[in-house]
């Protein structure tokens, strides 16, 4: 079962940081590919989902979190209808975009929370 995930990197060398990532997935065996790049983000696809203890030993990483869902799409409707129904219980989740220019993160939470 393969993951993806976006690794928001840390520190002043944003190469070092990518480069602790990548080995530290090969060392645990995930068998990490780069998908994209840009500025501080990276998103990578493991061929499998990563466990806490591997995410804690990324001291150059400030936030890595799990892509549930890619789009190319502009409509916030017709890329809310096209996600996966998640049982979150008591957890919470966040929204994440490259593309910051389309619709403010946080009202695609409420839209999504509202589906």
């Amino acid at each position: 079962m393969t993951s993806e995930y976006l690794f928001e990197l840390g520190g002043e060398n944003k190469e070092l940081a990518k480069i602790e990532a990548l080995e530290l997935l090969k060392t645990e065996r995930y068998n990490p590919e780069t998908h994209f790049e840009e500025g501080q983000i990276i998103i990578i696809k493991t061929s499998q989902k990563l466990v806490l203890k591997t995410i804690q030993r990324l001291g150059m990483t400030k936030r890595v979190s799990r892509i549930i869902h890619s789009s190319e799409e502009k409509n916030i409707g017709k890329v809310i209808e096209q996600l996966p129904t998640l049982n979150l219980g008591k957890s919470s989740f966040a929204v994440r975009q490259i593309c910051r220019n389309v619709i403010s993160e946080r009202k695609i939470a409420i839209k999504i929370g509202q589906k």
